[in-house]
């Protein structure tokens, strides 16, 4: 007999992060050390948009992203001439605090690769090993081009408020760039009206233009 973990435990897990700056941390986090020199959020009327111009992840990396309170990264070594935490934090799902719907498009080395999780239809789950995420892949268009987009939907409206106050306080905003000392690094917001979903995306259009 196995150990079984019903899929409601994520949900748990994400609604339990201290607060709004703590989970938008988690994930600047990842894209810094990432190798991200630029890290865009955008807030819309129906998502947020979290972009960076990173490494991006291959299938490996998508794998390590996917499992719960899992870190691949050692604990204070240099990469690039950064410091990886290296901690078994929420890391990626901390998204789930904002909406019950995300999508990522990250390309690295060539490939692009896309997934989509829906927290609806992993909460029902009376056991996560039977879930399956499916990822696409392709060539990239662009070569030269790195980074990941993360599009998050079905937005929780409570916990999207708090996300606008804390984009629109100048001082809690200074805490989220704060969160990485490095003068190289460069944290941007943008408030939107609408962006199209990670499939209307056009051809070859770059995950992050850094101006």
């Amino acid at each position: 007999m196995r150990l079984s973990v019903s899929g409601k435990i994520i949900k748990e897990i994400s609604e339990k992060i201290p607060n709004t700056i703590y989970a938008i941390v988690e994930l600047i986090k990842n894209s810094y050390e990432a190798m991200a020199n630029t890290v865009e959020i955008n807030v819309c009327d129906n998502n947020i948009e979290i972009f960076d111009d990173g490494d991006g992840m291959d299938l490996d990396d998508i794998h390590a992203l996917l499992i719960v309170s899992h870190s691949n990264k050692e604990y204070g070594v240099v990469k690039n001439g950064r410091i990886i935490s290296g901690e078994k934090g929420l890391g990626f799902f901390s998204v789930f605090k904002f909406g019950s719907k995300v999508t990522v498009q990250t390309s690295k080395q060539g490939t692009d690769y896309s997934f989509t999780i829906d927290m609806n239809e992993i909460e029902g789950l009376e056991d996560i090993h039977d879930s399956n995420v499916d990822i696409s892949e392709s060539s990239s268009i662009d070569l030269k081009n790195n980074g990941t987009r993360i599009v998050i939907e079905n937005l929780n409206s409570e916990a999207i408020e708090l996300f606008r106050k804390v984009l629109d306080n100048s001082s809690d905003f200074l805490k989220l760039q704060n969160s990485i000392i490095d003068d190289n690094f460069n944290l941007t917001r943008r408030e939107m009206v609408n962006v199209p979903v990670i499939g209307q995306v056009a051809a070859g259009q770059p995950l992050l233009a850094v101006e």
